[in-house]
């Protein structure tokens, strides 16, 4: 792929006159004014936006962020859901060339407090009333801040007018965004991506992937977060594509066969679960059929990545396999849809082989907020699973010392927001983003992530545990819903271990003796690949899941160790007297 920033992008043979992220709309208005191009429910039913009505709301909203004095680089505040409004208020900004700071609606008061401050926004948009309410407690601190806007309360009867001059004119190396990274530790940093930054990734997927304007998104992870932002928002606009919002990550299931997406942006969670509950149902005959169905498609899924056909009696068998099984699973996501897609968090190969053999895909990604955030990927044609694929186009990776994946590009961020010394931490004089994960890359270049270099568990004896590779091997278990492994300068792995009840009621483990018992022979089994000092000598079962309201697990779903071992470190430590 080559383009350039300066004028337009271009990928492969097709051109596309991109130099900021409103031309995204703006083109898509100009080739498909009519097509849907956003749909929310409203009383229990999908109301449709066209292009041409989001282009009339964004303007409007525009010409209504200008009258309050909103001008170039003014920071704008985001906080709220998954929703049309999101996008209106999103591309409101950028085509003034405002600065977009979302938040994570599931923040803190304290939280908001510090990304407001420290961004400077001037003005907080929010999706309701409660949250203005809210607000209230904090805003007398945010000495920047002169006005909160709720959507709920957004009439789209804007004033009439003239935009400003500098409408839709922002450069691509202008700051569209300040992404304030979750952390597993202290407080978020403020991620500067321009407009450059995330259209080099946005034209990078393009390349990758066959993106048209006939493809249908399911929106459920938050904007707030940069992969969803890019990959199923930015993206898909830029093809003139379809984006369907979910009610809520308990309505998914139902929503995809209401939408029947052709594309599912997903964290590993979602499809482990998924897996969960199809093995949960096969009981009996069923529990027979679907084991063998796997075994078919599993030795289908060999001669397909090496595109070759199979032998007679497998195509038959696999026939049979996909009739009985198969097609019910894919009908349960709405029936065309031609890949998952997976990033966030390390997908187990297990998994992945998995959902191949039922023909469906899961092409797994590996990035950070830092570049935009998509670093590689696994393509739909050439894909290894327990790698996160190959490097994008226009990304250039290499190993660094200890064996860090080092990444360049220009999806690679401007550098934190007045962090100098943090940036300088991460992006070197080369223009190298550091990524802090241990990683290797084979002969064919498809990239491994071993774990993150700060999260490597050092044990007594000297030997080194990557934990998430741990932790991603025993969630292929069934009776696993979520583990955290423990062992720094201790002699041996413990962890502890969230169950799904459910399964282990239908394998008659009901006791909380025969529930430890089931579990043991679990992990042993699970472990086998494992040198024994990667294996879990003992665990504490407990019955609550992590989760983000108590803390112990970032927006994007990720871990926070310190906090979790923080509130289990007494039960830990008895496990080692």
């Amino acid at each position: 792929m080559r383009f350039c920033l300066e004028n337009a992008l271009e990928c492969e043979d097709m051109s596309y006159p991109f130099v900021n992220l409103y031309d995204l709309l703006s083109e898509s208005v100009k080739r498909f004014p009519e097509k849907m191009a956003l749909a929310a429910k409203k009383e229990g039913v999908y109301v449709p936006l066209t292009y041409k009505d989001l282009s009339e709301r964004v303007c409007g909203f525009a010409r209504y962020l200008a009258s309050l004095g909103v001008a170039r680089s003014d920071r704008v505040a985001l906080l709220s859901h998954n929703s049309p409004d999101w996008v209106m208020a999103d591309l409101a900004v950028l085509g003034l060339g405002g600065v977009v700071v979302p938040i994570y609606p599931t923040s803190s008061v304290s939280e908001v407090a510090h990304i407001l401050n420290d961004s400077g926004a001037v003005v907080l948009i929010v999706e309701s009333q409660e949250w203005v309410s809210r607000i209230e407690e904090i805003r007398l601190g945010c000495s920047a801040l002169t006005t909160v806007i709720c959507l709920a309360e957004v009439s789209y009867d804007f004033p009439a007018g003239e935009l400003p001059e500098w409408w839709g004119r922002a450069g691509s190396d202008d700051l569209a965004s300040i992404v304030y990274t979750s952390g597993t530790t202290g407080n978020p940093k403020g991620v500067q991506l321009s407009h450059g930054n995330f259209l080099s990734n946005v034209l990078d997927g393009l390349s990758v992937f066959s993106v048209s304007e006939q493809d249908v998104v399911l929106s459920f992870l938050p904007l707030s977060h940069v992969f969803e932002r890019t990959a199923g928002y930015y993206m898909i606009l830029a093809v003139s594509g379809t984006i369907y919002y979910a009610e809520s990550m308990d309505t998914v299931a139902a929503n995809l066969l209401e939408v029947r997406p052709t594309i599912l942006i997903s964290v590993p969670r979602l499809y482990e679960k998924i897996q969960a509950k199809i093995l949960f149902e096969a009981r009996g005959v069923k529990k027979l059929v679907l084991k063998w169905a796997l075994l078919i498609g599993k030795a289908s899924a060999v001669f397909r990545r090496q595109g070759l056909s199979s032998p007679f009696l497998l195509k038959i068998q696999c026939r049979v396999a996909d009739k009985l099984v198969f097609s019910k699973v894919r009908d349960k996501t709405g029936g065309r849809l031609r890949f998952f897609v997976s990033g966030g968090a390390p997908l187990g190969k297990e998994l992945g082989e998995f959902f191949e053999a039922m023909g469906l895909l899961i092409c797994e990604g590996y990035g950070m907020t830092e570049s935009a955030p998509i670093i590689a990927a696994n393509r739909v044609g050439n894909y290894k699973f327990g790698t996160v694929g190959l490097a994008f186009p226009s990304v250039e990776v290499k190993l660094g010392e200890d064996q860090e994946l080092l990444a360049r590009g220009p999806n690679v961020m401007k550098g934190y927001w007045h962090l100098p010394k943090e940036t300088a931490e991460v992006l070197d004089a080369e223009g190298w983003l550091h990524t802090g994960d241990i990683a290797s890359i084979d002969s064919e270049g498809f990239i491994s992530i071993v774990d993150r270099k700060k999260e490597l568990i050092v044990l007594s004896n000297g030997k080194k545990v990557a934990p998430q590779v741990v932790e991603g091997q025993l969630r292929t278990s069934v009776y696993i819903s979520q583990v955290m492994v423990h062992g720094e300068r201790r002699s041996y792995l413990t962890a502890l271990i969230v169950p799904n009840f459910d399964a282990l009621r239908q394998a008659g483990a009901v006791s909380e003796t025969a529930i430890k018992a089931f579990l043991e022979k679990e992990i042993l089994e699970k472990s086998r690949a494992f040198a024994p000092f990667e294996t879990v000598k003992k665990f504490i079962v407990l019955k609550e899941e992590f989760s983000t309201e108590k803390g112990e697990l970032t927006v994007s779903l990720k871990l926070r160790r310190k906090v979790i071992l923080a509130r289990y470190q007494t039960i830990l430590d008895a496990l080692y007297d």
